[in-house]
């Protein structure tokens, strides 16, 4: 009987380690973006071209860092094959 045995690991490189912080901080930023943009809708005459910038830029920091954390990733694989012959 043949056992296989593999073991894998995967670590970020510097783009994904990039991708996970624009990945937390882009909904951060699109949050912040919003309290702003609903703190000005309150007021009487509202400036809403820079929150709403704020917002979009947000999202847009979060996609592109999904994207570098899937991109930025090195894998690495051990395997090791156990025969048994006295069969």
């Amino acid at each position: 009987m043949t056992n296989i045995e593999i073991q894998s690991q995967q670590e970020f490189t510097e783009d994904g380690r990039v991708g996970t912080l624009m990945f937390v901080g882009g909904p951060i930023v699109g949050g912040l973006g919003y309290a702003w943009l609903l703190n000005e809708l309150a007021r009487s005459y509202p400036q809403l071209f820079l929150p709403l910038c704020v917002v979009a830029l947000g999202a847009f920091v979060f996609l592109i860092g999904c994207v570098k954390m899937l991109v930025g990733r090195t894998y690495r694989h051990n395997v090791v094959v156990q025969s048994d012959r006295s069969a």
